[in-house]
């Protein structure tokens, strides 16, 4: 991820993160307000702080709905 002025380069993390925070962390760098939404995932603004408390111990979960060979 690039995000200037916020993260610094080579910056890691060894916190999971999965799809679903792609939308919750686009709208918080965007301004945009989510009061009335519900994500399942959390924004990862917070993580480029540092803040990695409450992303830490949250449950992940993945489906895999492809039956074929």
């Amino acid at each position: 991820v690039r995000y200037p002025g916020t993260l610094a380069n080579g910056q890691a993390t060894d916190v999971p993160a999965c799809s679903v925070d792609l939308a919750p962390t686009l709208m918080q760098v965007a301004k945009v307000d989510t009061s009335r939404l519900n994500y399942d995932g959390v924004s990862l603004v917070e993580l480029a702080n540092d803040a990695q408390g409450k992303h830490r111990d949250r449950p992940l979960y993945w489906h895999y709905p492809h039956y074929g060979n």
